[in-house]
């Protein structure tokens, strides 16, 4: 099972980070919110649903080092960039050159560079870029039924079929991007039962998308990437998220991944995967695993009803997390919805800490590690300080780090110390136009944008346990 788990895993990285516009001839670049509705939080330029409770900065976002970079592009110029950044992405997704509309981006880039009295770089304005690229889509109202459930099938990237079924309000609006709530069923349950019965307040299904998965029947599968013949829960679940992504307006930086019974250690196996990409997990009625809370520095959990290891994982999160776990034994979704009011993703944290996998989850946030031994499963984290510019990684068990940077994190303008198990690194990172939007079109990860990344030997730990 372990080498069909490794040919899988190809898959699943294409399944969470392959641009939406790579699949969807309708659409544009990949996977964007709609410019800011009203009652938007105009600093981060990601719209609120309507009649949505409105997100605030919680743990996780105070967490950021972003610097307190904010917009500066004109109105104009905004939508100038964001029409370029649309040509660009459009001659990708047609297999066509990108060369004109670059040449386009570089004529803007030299305008905004060479104003007077200008002396910022325009790769440092990420604000700005994030929201040109995320306003660089359309999507249509056509194809959704609005206040009823929908269900899909559709074939995996390897053969088999997923079906997943889609609840969007009743008043959706393809110009308003809504919080995305990606929800596992219990073990028995139909798709359109786990709708129907556990997501029924009023407020919720009015300002949220909600997309119920379906699961192998296998339970022993639903935690696993599964087979190159049969994908496990991990590779159906990121299969959907990506497919709701494409096909509706998804608040990137409000996705919630939730479990109900059996379903809840699934959700919490694919967070703990992709850490990056959720702004919390939601357990309801059903027990946690003994997966450990490491991976989750960043992602706030909520157990509504649970058992002794939803209590441990709890426990154990207090002495190594930025984000809190809740545990409310008798939380409605009512709660969970006024609990999701203040959550958003922590998409620049200023400390991450990530324990790889064999086959997947060797990524999260700016920190991914390379060449890691099977032998030696050991955590690695990282911190940022911005006020002195200064990276620290201590990581074993793997032959390199390769950190991904951005303005938010440090300044780019200065030098920048990268210190790896005590070995000191000092140098400028260049900003790189190309790499911004190679990663942008790769990722499609709007809400995150690095304009630089730069790869670092990993010296051998001597002494200590390592973990």
């Amino acid at each position: 099972m372990m080498f069909l788990a490794l040919r899988v895993a190809p898959l699943i990285a294409a399944l969470a980070l392959t641009p939406a516009s790579a699949f969807e001839p309708a659409g544009r670049a990949a996977r964007l919110c709609a410019p800011a509705a009203e009652g938007a939080p105009a600093a981060e330029g990601a719209p609120a649903a309507q009649n949505a409770p409105k997100a605030k900065a919680g743990a996780e976002a105070e967490a950021e080092a972003n610097g307190d970079l904010k917009p500066v592009l004109s109105t104009s110029d905004l939508r100038k960039l964001t029409a370029i950044f649309e040509d660009i992405f459009e001659a990708r997704r047609e297999g066509e050159s990108d060369l004109k509309p670059r040449q386009g981006l570089e004529e803007f880039i030299n305008g905004f560079e060479d104003k007077r009295g200008e002396t910022r770089s325009f790769l440092s304005l990420v604000p700005d870029i994030e929201l040109a690229l995320r306003g660089a889509t359309t999507y249509k109202d056509s194809g959704v039924q609005k206040g009823r459930v929908k269900q899909e099938k559709k074939t995996e990237s390897f053969g088999g079929e997923i079906q997943y079924a889609v609840l969007a309000p009743g008043r959706y609006s393809s110009k308003t991007a809504y919080p995305l709530i990606l929800s596992i069923p219990a073990l028995g349950e139909t798709l359109d039962e786990h709708l129907k019965t556990h997501w029924t307040d009023t407020a919720l299904r009015d300002g949220t998308i909600i997309a119920a998965v379906g699961m192998p029947s296998d339970l022993e599968m639903w935690d696993t990437m599964g087979s190159a013949e049969n994908g496990g829960g991990v590779v159906r679940a990121m299969h959907v998220f990506r497919e709701v992504r494409n096909a509706y307006n998804v608040d990137i930086e409000r996705v919630f991944i939730a479990g109900k019974g059996d379903g809840v250690a699934a959700a919490l196996t694919i967070a703990s995967l992709f850490p990056d990409r959720f702004a919390g997990v939601i357990g309801r009625n059903g027990d946690a695993s003994d997966l450990s809370p490491l991976n989750f520095k960043n992602l706030p959990v909520m157990f509504a009803g649970a058992g002794e290891k939803a209590s441990a994982f709890a426990k154990a999160a207090e002495g190594m997390s930025n984000a809190p776990v809740a545990i409310a034994p008798d939380a409605t979704d009512t709660d969970v919805w006024s609990w999701m009011a203040d959550r958003r993703r922590a998409a620049n944290p200023s400390s991450v800490a990530l324990r790889p996998t064999l086959w997947q989850g060797n990524k999260a946030y700016w920190l991914e590690v390379i060449g890691v031994d099977p032998n030696n499963l050991r955590p690695a984290e990282a911190t940022i300080d911005r006020a002195t510019n200064t990276v620290t990684v201590k990581a074993d068990g793997v032959l390199e780090v390769r950190v991904y940077f951005n303005d938010r994190l440090v300044d780019m303008s200065a030098p920048v110390r990268v210190i790896v198990n005590g070995v000191e690194h000092e140098h400028t990172i260049e900003r790189r136009l190309r790499t911004m939007l190679d990663l942008a079109w790769q990722t499609g990860d709007f809400g995150r944008v690095y304009t630089s990344e730069r790869v670092y030997d990993v010296p051998v730990v001597t002494g200590g346990d390592g973990s």
